[in-house]
């Protein structure tokens, strides 16, 4: 049985996540999915989800305000005094459910505001959850289910970051020096270091995991992604530059670009760092990719064999993660969360 059936319309897949998200944060169960298997039929699955549910959470969109469905089951949840609307679009609700007043996910602003009541009316339903019979802890009505704090020191995922970036720094600086003399210095220190931050972005979002359970997949794709453009425009830059203040510059640009698409995409679950935060991780991750990039020109003129390069690339990588990771987590931990955030 699950604690909260979820009404709305198939184009609305894609927004509705994030109140999924909020509610499974605060150990409610949610039931979304509208997949019948075969050989069962609508009664046997989602008729049975909205008669067990103790809220039917209604999301109106110009698309859900259409569809037949979506008023049959916010009528069965009105019915039994368990109906909690929201809007998505500057809609009306359909004949009947007017005067229910809804929670307004419309802009980014009104859905700050509302999500702390909203929160309360689904705990309202809700509160105490569904316990097993055998349970009979005594908890106060007015303690709500939080998401638990981290647990782990923040050493570990600074590790998990180094780790990765000295990984990929390995791989890309030993196929830099590989490929700069068929392709040019350009074309292969934009290669090499943008394979070094699709590790290292795998690696950050892999580590905030640590410290952000809502961290999703989709998030981790993003900070592959960014990364591994913003160190190749980093790394391209440097090479093509060949000077240390040039290679500092490109270092530090490649990753501000990084830190600041971490921050973007960290900032979709913790709305509270806003700008602030998001400049202080570009800012983190700039010196540690200026202070990579000046370690890398230490040995520039030598020539050795690949294992070495790669062994100087970890040891580079290591460097950029090391200070970037540290900066970005301590400021982290000492911003301040709001309520919602951490129900």
């Amino acid at each position: 049985m699950s604690d909260i059936f979820l009404s709305y319309a198939p184009e609305d897949l894609h927004r509705v996540k994030a109140i999924v998200a909020a509610c499974e944060a605060r150990g409610w169960s949610v039931f979304w999915d509208r997949t019948i298997p075969a050989g069962k039929s609508w009664r046997d699955i989602i008729g049975r989800a909205l008669d067990e549910a103790r809220c039917v959470l209604v999301v109106w969109s110009r698309f859900s305000i259409e569809s037949h469905w979506v008023q049959q089951e916010a009528d069965e949840g009105r019915q039994r005094g368990i109906l909690t609307p929201v809007l998505l679009d500057g809609v009306r609700p359909p004949m009947g459910f007017r005067d229910l007043q809804a929670a307004e996910f419309i802009d980014v602003d009104r859905a700050n505001a509302a999500v702390p009541p909203f929160l309360a009316d689904v705990a309202a339903l809700l509160d105490p959850p569904t316990r097993a019979p055998d349970d009979r802890t005594p908890r106060s009505p007015d303690v709500r289910p939080r998401r638990p704090p981290p647990g782990r020191p923040m050493w570990v995922p600074v590790l998990v970051i180094v780790a990765g970036w000295a990984a990929g720094g390995a791989i890309g600086l030993a196929l830099t020096f590989s490929i700069v003399t068929l392709f040019g210095a350009a074309f292969g220190g934009g290669l090499g270091w943008a394979i070094a931050g699709m590790v290292g972005g795998f690696t950050i979002g892999k580590g905030l995991r640590l410290v952000e359970p809502l961290v999703r997949s989709e998030h981790v794709v993003m900070f592959t992604v960014g990364w591994a453009v913003a160190a190749g425009i980093g790394g391209l830059l440097s090479w093509a530059l060949l000077s240390l203040t040039g290679g500092i510059v490109a270092g530090g640009l490649g990753g501000a670009i990084g830190g600041w698409i971490t921050g973007q995409g960290l900032g979709l679950i913790r709305p509270s760092l806003g700008w602030k935060g998001i400049g202080a991780f570009a800012f983190s991750w700039m010196i540690g990719g200026a202070l990579g990039s000046a370690l890398s020109w230490s040995f520039l003129g030598y020539r050795y064999t690949v294992a070495f390069y790669a062994a100087m690339g970890a040891a580079i990588g290591a460097a950029i993660a090391l200070v970037g990771a540290l900066l970005m987590l301590s400021y982290l931990r000492l911003t301040p969360t709001r309520p919602e955030e951490l129900e």
